[in-house]
């Protein structure tokens, strides 16, 4: 019994490591997977250097993500925050 019960814990352990890892992941390594091989995030803060409105901007963003290779709202909400990340230091 007791073996069964050490590899039972093992294996939750280890797969809840891995689970923690990949949802670590850093928000421009998201960019990256869901958005770069089509849109270059220059282009990206180009456009939102039109559009000073933060608050319509991230609202506008997360709707276009929603339908648009990101339907996941903790993804939407990385990517955004990525894009301000960079649209912050593009200001300075």
């Amino acid at each position: 019994m007791m073996p069964r019960f050490v590899f039972s814990v093992s294996l939750f352990l280890a797969l809840v490591t891995h689970w923690g890892a990949a949802s670590a992941q850093e928000p421009k390594d998201r960019f990256d997977q869901s958005c770069a091989r089509c849109h270059k995030v220059e282009v990206v803060i180009a456009w939102m250097k039109k559009h000073p409105d933060t608050a319509k901007r991230k609202a506008w963003l997360d709707g276009k993500l929603a339908t648009h290779h990101a339907p996941d709202a903790k993804l939407r909400a990385d990517i955004i925050a990525y894009l301000e990340q960079v649209y912050a230091q593009a200001a300075k």
